[in-house]
């Protein structure tokens, strides 16, 4: 791996919003297991949280395993600066963010959405308004 493919992971998005700083983030929620682990998700709450709110909530979908991207990159997916600051910013824009980890990127967005509505009282989620969000080759799974 390059050090040039390794420092865009650590590149975060130029925008801003005042209260991003303010964002609540529950790290490593396992979410289901493989052969080779936990799979976890890490979950970006607005900065006025509080418990027992329903809120919306937007997935980060993935479209490659972990395995594969720490390979190439040398972190996970949901450890890019760029996931990172979107989950951040699509907190403070009041509004749940999921960036989950993936062995099976099929197997595991299916996994995670059903973990999510089955649990979704206890996360804090709104059920029925529930988004998801993808870009390059991650945008096929996510259809």
């Amino acid at each position: 791996m390059s050090n040039e493919a390794q420092a865009i992971t650590k590149k975060r998005v130029v925008f801003r919003l005042p209260n991003e700083d303010a964002v609540t983030i529950r790290r490593d929620v396992t979410y289901g297991r493989t052969e080779t682990g936990a799979l976890t998700m890490d979950i970006y709450y607005p900065p006025d949280f509080s418990s027992g709110a329903r809120v919306p909530a937007v997935i980060f979908v993935s479209g490659y395993s972990d395995p594969g991207f720490q390979k190439m990159l040398g972190c996970k997916l949901k450890e890019m600066e760029s996931y990172i600051s979107w989950g951040k910013l699509t907190a403070a824009s009041n509004l749940v963010a999921i960036i989950y980890s993936a062995v099976d990127p099929v197997a595991d967005v299916a996994a995670l959405l059903d973990f999510v509505r089955q649990n979704a009282t206890a996360l804090g989620i709104d059920q029925d308004r529930i988004g998801i969000w993808a870009c390059s080759g991650n945008a096929p799974n996510a259809l």
